[in-house]
């Protein structure tokens, strides 16, 4: 569950390096080349597994508070997922940040959100409502989002609270 912050935060330390030495493009062929090997690992290094075989798969209407969740999920993801996009480029042009800081703050967004889905993960399972719990999650959400804004005007030590808010 956490594969995008795991590329968030190796992305955002090692791109912006291996940009500044060999330009961008070398960044992104060697991002290129990286995915490659691990699809390579994956195709030789990790069983096949079982057959299902012999078991058909139907569509099923999921109940109501599946749906909810998903629509919620889907919501989420595509919001933190445009904040995080353009997290770094937002440091740099906007902010007048180093390159470096704008990969860094990428990367403190992907730990931030490797430790709170482990975090919150616990908690929502010990907790007999999952409401108050995406109520707390989408609030955090919007107030990181805010703290992100408020950096241009205010100050840009803010981004920080918004990429570690936003993880």
């Amino acid at each position: 569950q956490s594969g995008v912050q795991f590329a968030a935060l190796g992305s955002g330390l090692f791109l912006p390096a291996v940009a500044a030495a060999a330009g961008w493009r070398a960044g992104f062929g060697l991002a290129t080349l990286l995915a490659v090997g691990l699809l390579l690992v994956v195709w030789w290094l990790v069983p096949r597994g079982h057959s299902a075989a012999g078991t058909r798969w139907r569509w099923a209407r999921p109940p109501a508070w599946v749906i909810g969740l998903m629509v919620y999920s889907l919501l989420m993801g595509g919001s933190i997922a445009t904040v995080t996009s353009y997290l770094p480029l937002y440091a740099v042009e906007q902010l007048e940040l180093a390159g470096w800081v704008g990969g860094a703050a990428l990367s403190l967004f992907g730990l931030a959100g490797i430790v709170a889905r482990m975090w919150w993960g616990r908690w929502t399972d010990r907790s007999p409502h999952v409401r108050p719990v995406l109520v707390w999650l989408a609030a955090g959400a919007a107030a990181s989002v805010m703290f992100l804004l408020l950096a241009a005007a205010v100050s840009a030590g803010l981004v920080w609270l918004g990429a570690l808010g936003v993880g």
